[in-house]
């Protein structure tokens, strides 16, 4: 898989927006982080738009600062798949860093958007080269004032939304200060399954949400 798949929890929150409009929604995610890592067996905690090996995927341009506008032959799939992840995503899923470096928070405060780019990606559109560095786009040729990213580390190979599915070329994108559909994942103690899955129910009393434990055999929901 290219992850530990051991104790990890998944929920999903969406509070009302009336409630938690821009910036409140980032704070929630937030108290809700620190609550969650306060409690003993919590390895770590991130946020993530695509959880891996969820079935679901989000496919994207990806157009090298510099460099030919890269076309994927008819079938051949988008040029990456991408995620937005929270600064500690790639630690908490157990996924190395092989190159340069991963998010920090002072990312967050930084004017430009960071991102890291798996090693298959890095074999296709930087051949014998170093992406560290080097910026990309997702938005295309005909896109005014695109948005960049620059790469600051290339991390390990994995599965993405399924099992059956060869690694893909993946992106990995700072969620920074900006809001996302809120999809927590926590490492904790695999013994401690059943607590820890009534403990993310707690966290999400009072919004909108939906959660899954590995390990978990009955997920349960909260309205």
């Amino acid at each position: 898989m290219g992850f530990r798949a051991d104790g990890l929890v998944l929920f999903d929150i969406n509070p009302p927006s009336k409630q938690y409009p821009a910036p409140k929604d980032v704070a929630l995610h937030a108290r809700i982080e620190q609550a969650l890592s306060a409690v003993p067996g919590v390895e770590g905690i991130t946020l993530t738009d695509i959880p891996l090996l969820a079935d679901s995927q989000s496919e994207s341009n990806f157009n090298v600062e510099g460099a030919p506008e890269t076309k994927e032959p008819e079938g051949g799939g988008a040029g990456a798949m991408q995620a937005t992840v929270g600064q500690d995503f790639l630690s908490v899923m157990g996924i190395p860093i092989v190159a340069g470096r991963g998010f920090t928070p002072q990312d967050a405060e930084a004017p430009q958007r960071f991102s890291i780019v798996n090693q298959a990606l890095s074999r296709k559109y930087f051949p014998n080269q170093n992406p560290i560095g080097r910026r990309f786009s997702m938005d295309d040729s005909k896109t005014k004032n695109r948005s960049w990213f620059e790469i600051i580390g290339v991390s390990a190979d994995t599965r993405y939304s399924n099992l059956q599915q060869e690694r893909h070329r993946s992106i990995s994108i700072s969620t920074g200060n900006r809001r996302i559909s809120g999809r927590h994942v926590y490492r904790a103690n695999p013994d401690e399954a059943g607590r820890h899955c009534a403990l993310a129910a707690g966290s999400c009393a009072g919004h909108r949400s939906r959660f899954a434990i590995a390990g978990c055999s009955d997920p349960a929901a909260a309205d």
